[in-house]
């Protein structure tokens, strides 16, 4: 009796760790701004089924048509669209006019997105909301008690209805090689994200994280990622809300922080994958940045495809990840 009561017990063991084991598969997705992206074949190759956008915090009001434009392809590919928010439209951030909405004004534009695209049930209340180039992102009380108050007002908002993410964090040189940089940039961070989690309130600690990885996933390594986890996102579950192999990257100031190069590109597709997966007890989902880069201009392009549509080696770097990695 004791014996099959010990085979019983070990069964219900390995069944529970299959179980787990399927719940805590890594999920993809790729984001894009491009509403024709959607209906591209290379894309609808990929078989993905999640997807990103960046959008001003007060577009459905001032522009809602391209909102809507960009939904409608959405809804018909059937994907599922996690929305980020940005400055206002008419911002210049870093520059001005660069500022955090009240609460009262972010609140009256989210119930309005939430009425007209209710099918949307994902958030970043706030995009990259610790960078330098975000309203959000001054490490003051101020600024901190400002962005705090948006994030528990998308949580009010969303109820039990949708899902709202914590903090959107930028990496920004907290895995750089060089010693005293990336204390500097630890520091930084941590004195954000501990105002933030100051005027949040104990009750609103974060069950979801957004990180974006670029530098781990550009250089090659993992340690921004584990800092990150460790050290800022301690608890709950956490996003790659963006990430992925930078084709070129030019500064406002002319200076080249990447030289175009499709092969580095490539590689660098297939390492963002690779961190997402050896940090799998706590990413849950990774997505891509972009398909294609948004204006012919742009100084940052990590387009899987080129501008002009022609296929890139990092295109073969996502043909070649798990395909249950999309589903």
């Amino acid at each position: 009796m004791r014996r099959l009561v010990l085979i019983a017990c070990l069964a219900a063991l390995m069944t529970a760790g299959v179980g787990s084991t399927a719940h805590a598969a890594l999920v993809a997705g790729i984001g894009d701004q491009n509403s024709t992206t959607f209906s591209d074949p290379n894309f609808k190759k990929l078989h993905v089924k999640r997807t990103r956008l960046i959008v001003p915090w007060d577009a459905v009001i001032h522009d809602p048509g391209r909102i809507k434009q960009w939904m409608d392809a959405v809804k018909k590919a059937k994907l599922k669209p996690l929305v980020a928010f940005n400055p206002a439209g008419n911002s210049r951030c870093p520059a001005r006019p660069c500022s955090i909405p009240s609460a009262k004004a972010y609140t009256k534009a989210f119930k309005l997105f939430r009425k007209k695209f209710s099918f949307v049930k994902e958030f970043n209340f706030w995009n990259e909301t610790n960078s330098a180039t975000q309203p959000t992102g001054p490490t003051k009380a101020s600024t901190l008690k400002k962005t705090a108050a948006l994030y528990r007002a998308a949580l009010k908002v969303c109820g039990r209805k949708c899902r709202v993410s914590g903090p959107d964090l930028l990496d920004q040189g907290v895995g750089d090689k060089r010693h005293s940089v990336r204390a500097r940039n630890q520091k930084r961070m941590k004195k954000w994200v501990g105002l933030f989690l100051k005027y949040a309130g104990r009750s609103h600690y974060p069950k979801l994280w957004g990180i974006h990885n670029y530098g781990d996933t550009n250089y090659g390594r993992s340690t921004g990622t584990a800092f990150m986890l460790k050290s800022i996102a301690k608890k709950g579950e956490v996003w790659v809300t963006e990430t992925g192999g930078i084709y070129s990257f030019r500064l406002q100031s002319g200076k080249m922080t990447f030289k175009p190069s499709a092969s580095r590109q490539a590689k660098a597709t297939t390492y963002a994958y690779k961190i997402a997966k050896k940090f799998r007890s706590r990413i849950k989902r990774l997505y891509y940045y972009q398909w294609r880069k948004n204006n012919e201009g742009d100084f940052f392009d990590a387009g899987i495809i080129s501008f002009q549509g022609a296929l890139r080696p990092a295109y073969k770097s996502l043909r070649k990840l798990p395909k249950s990695v999309w589903h």
